[in-house]
């Protein structure tokens, strides 16, 4: 399997933590961003396969993000998984607002790494090769 790029997108250090534990073991790589701009800038220059995001962040929430990810048609089709304080049981909802999957931040790393790698897998398989720009 190849090597996922994975951006994590979350104000508290703890999570990225955990999520490099997951899966940097794995050969995958982790790339952390503290507030919606830089996560939005890293989303631009790193494609990563899927984003994870910490619902609350620095300089506004996950929602805001999404919308921005969603205005770059690159960018739009990424796999964006919502981490949140509590369980969300409002699944349409999200789904409606493009999100592919919601996690609570507490799960052990061991039902995080069940619960994405199959989304980590599909990603890598579906992935479209992004457009070669000429600097001209």
């Amino acid at each position: 399997m190849e090597n996922a790029n994975i951006l994590v997108v979350a104000k508290d250090r703890a999570i990225i933590d955990k999520l490099k534990n997951c899966f940097e073991a794995k050969g995958h790589q982790i790339i952390p961003a503290y507030d919606v701009s830089l996560g939005f800038f890293l989303a631009q220059k790193n494609f990563p396969h899927i984003i994870l995001c910490q619902e609350e962040l620095k300089d506004g929430d996950a929602f805001e993000l999404l919308g921005e990810l969603g205005a770059d048609p690159e960018l739009a089709d990424i796999p964006f998984v919502l981490m949140s304080a509590s369980a969300r049981t409002d699944n349409a909802e999200l789904s409606a607002r493009g999100i592919t999957m919601a996690i609570t931040e507490t799960v052990s790393e061991g039902y995080l790494i069940s619960e994405l790698m199959p989304l980590l897998h599909e990603a890598i398989a579906g992935r479209k090769n992004r457009q070669e720009y000429s600097p001209e």
